[in-house]
Parts: C-alpha cells; structure tokens; sequence
C-alpha cells in the first residue's frame, strides 16, 4: 500500500484564527468567506509562504513513509466573482509587478493564479528533498455541452493555472496531475442528457491532452 497525504494548499482553520493578517481579502478589506467552513489564506503574504513550507517540511519529517503529497483544489475565488484575493500583502506585491496595473485586470487575475501555483512549487521542492512525489487534484469544469473549459479560463476565474503549474521545472516540477471529471456534478448543473457515464471517456481523453505528458494525469 502507497500512502498519500493530501491537504489544502491555502485553506486552514487554526491558522486563519491566529493569523487574522495571512487572509484572502475582498477588495473592501473583509475577510473572504464564500463557505462558513472556509478559512482562505492568502497566497502571496510572505509569512504564509514561509509557514505553509514548515508545515510541508514538518509533515514529510513526521510521516516518512509517505510515497506522495497532494494539494486538494487549490482555489483563490470559488464563486468565479473576482472577488478575492485583495490582501495588502498581495496588492503590495501586484503593483511592483505591474505598476500601471489595476486590481481586477487581466495582469491582476494572471498575478492571484500565479501565488497559487508558487505555492505548489514550494509543496513540490520539499516533496523531492526527501524523495517523494507531488500532485494536485482539481475538479475540472465542463461547458453544457460537455467540452472541457480552456485552461485560461479556469486560471482567470478559479486561480488554478493548469499551464504556469505545468512549466514548473526541476525540484519543483508537479509529478502528479489529477482531474475529477463527474459526469453526475455537470448533469445536475446543466440539465443536458450529454453527461453520462460515456462522457467521462471523452473527457479523460482532453483532460489527457491538456496536459500534454508534461505531469503523470490520473
């Protein structure tokens, strides 16, 4: 049996409640809570960055018998509003990026997916210093007539950037790349006979061709 531990990459309860500082933002400063069981940290607050690869490093020294780590879904904005993440720290770091940009803009929604994939780069670095695998699941999102999404589409809108996560190279290069496609979450959203059991297998083979043998995809 191969033991995979699998954890949220921004999302943690004790630590929200610590660290009223590392949250994902609205852009009026409130705290963004789209579920009440949600606690989104932001990506791009230096500090977190630097927790989130202590407990990464601590986990793997714990249990070293792991063969992987997985992120689970990581998401910036899960209603597709564009409403997070407007942390200072992320501002801060946006517009010395991008210092005629504006938040909210095209540069903006590139800037929040990429803290995103940062992060997994960090999961990845620690995974392969002691010799085990990376991975990230998402739930990929279907149109009603059953084609995928583009993947710049899911990056500008959810914060999950398929193709920055995909061009990571060397130790921080995802070993694992793992699409939920159910046929039964897109028939109830949708309505449209298109989504059966049978779909699963066109789909399977997009989410395949997306990723273009860049990652092993499940």
């Amino acid at each position: 049996m191969k033991v995979i531990a699998v954890f949220p990459i921004s999302d943690f309860n004790m630590v929200w409640e610590n660290k009223p500082a590392w949250r994902s933002k609205l852009v009026d400063g409130n705290d963004y809570r789209p579920f009440l069981h949600s606690y989104f940290l932001s990506a791009w607050h230096p500090e977190y960055r630097q927790w989130i690869r202590g407990f990464i490093r601590d986990l793997i020294t714990r249990f070293p018998g792991l063969y992987a780590i997985e992120a689970v879904e990581p998401t910036v904005d899960c209603f597709w509003m564009r409403e997070a993440d407007f942390n200072p720290e992320s501002n801060k770091e946006f517009f010395n990026r991008h210092p005629q940009g504006k938040l909210g803009d095209a540069d903006w929604r590139k800037f929040r997916a990429q803290g995103v994939t940062d992060l997994l780069a960090i999961m990845s670095e620690e995974a392969h210093a002691k010799g085990i695998l990376s991975g990230v699941v998402q739930t990929w999102p279907a149109n009603a007539d059953g084609t995928l999404f583009a993947a710049n589409v899911v990056r500008d809108e959810v914060g999950f950037d398929l193709e920055g996560i995909l061009s990571l190279q060397g130790n921080q290069k995802m070993d694992l790349i793992i699409g939920e496609l159910m046929w039964q979450q897109w028939r109830a959203e949708f309505g449209t006979t298109v989504f059966t059991p049978e779909w699963t297998l066109q789909a399977s083979t997009d989410f395949i061709r997306l990723v273009a043998g860049r990652s092993f995809p499940i």
